[in-house]
């Protein structure tokens, strides 16, 4: 799948009302700006390569992340995006804002290594979208998506859709002024969570097929080198780098056309005619996580890297 087509149409800040990246803290990166309150965290590399950028929850009562009351502006479309890794075999949620008393809310949860998203909204039933088929314990970091589109709820796992429900509800409400948290069940402060959690987003918008992709996507490209083929991909060197990076793949690169993007699926360099060895000047960009891809007649190599 070629990343120029697959972030075609990619705007990860639109409507976007948390983001919770977890890089050594529990700050929320969305205009919102509620930093949450961790207890108990720990924290690992990420699903992107970079230490300390994915949240460590330890299954006890005292591991988990308070990002406070604030319903941000969700009523009855909601999209929550994020990278679980784990072998947990209970039951757990990763991202909990239920308040069932007031027939009101949503929680994102693991249960015997599958995951649903489930919740009501105010039609006086419990809503969900079933159980994934996927097994996400297996030690691997899996994307996980799920959707509430007014009276039907739909559950992705990675990029496949894997569950989904609708029936007719007269104005569905999922608002809830119940603590938004992470790695319990809000609710009942009940089924702790056994797991590596990184990059929580959080829309109040549907997201395109195209972002769903690059959401998705960065986990294959970014995230687990040693599964794939090695012809799949290109070194960098240095990783991290400052100024500028040199490319080796497996065959030479001379004729190759090589396109960086950030992880918000934007193009931010493009090079062509350049030597065996490609050699990038990155001065210009900000300091973060960047994909590179190369096309070379029929070889796509693809690798990320970090700029310091």
């Amino acid at each position: 799948m070629m990343v120029s087509n697959l972030f075609a149409q990619v705007n990860l800040n639109q409507n976007l009302v948390a983001y919770y990246p977890f890089e050594g803290n529990a700050n929320d990166l969305s205009g919102y700006a509620i930093n949450g309150t961790a207890f108990g965290e720990s924290y690992s590399t990420g699903v992107y390569g970079a230490p300390n950028s994915a949240i460590v929850f330890d299954g006890t009562p005292g591991s988990y992340v308070d990002a406070g009351t604030d319903n941000r502006t969700v009523v009855d479309t909601l999209s929550i995006s994020c990278f679980v890794r784990t072998t947990f075999d209970g039951i757990g949620d990763i991202v909990s804002k239920y308040d069932p008393g007031n027939d009101r809310g949503y929680h994102f949860q693991i249960s015997l290594g599958k995951i649903r998203l489930a919740g009501r909204d105010g039609s006086g039933t419990y809503r969900q979208t079933g159980f994934s088929t996927t097994l996400i314990n297996d030690s691997l970091w899996h994307h996980v998506l799920g959707v509430v589109r007014g009276d039907t709820w739909i559950l992705y796992v990675d990029c496949n859709l894997e569950g989904a429900e609708s029936n007719a509800v007269s104005n569905p409400d999922i608002s809830s002024n119940a603590q938004l948290g992470f790695g319990k069940d809000v609710f009942s402060d009940a089924k702790y969570l056994d797991c590596e959690v990184d990059e929580v987003r959080m829309y109040t918008r549907l997201l395109n097929v195209d972002e769903r992709d690059s959401l998705c996507a960065t986990a294959v490209y970014a995230g687990i080198k040693e599964q794939k083929d090695p012809v799949q991909f290109i070194d960098v060197y240095p990783n991290p780098a400052q100024t500028k990076i040199a490319l080796a793949g497996n065959s030479t690169l001379e004729k190759a056309t090589i396109q960086i993007y950030n992880l918000q699926g934007q193009l931010v360099l493009e090079s062509t005619n350049h030597g065996a060895t490609p050699v990038l000047d990155i001065q210009h960009l900000q300091a973060g996580q960047y994909i590179i891809h190369a096309t070379q007649d029929n070889l796509h190599l693809t690798s990320r890297f970090t700029k310091s």
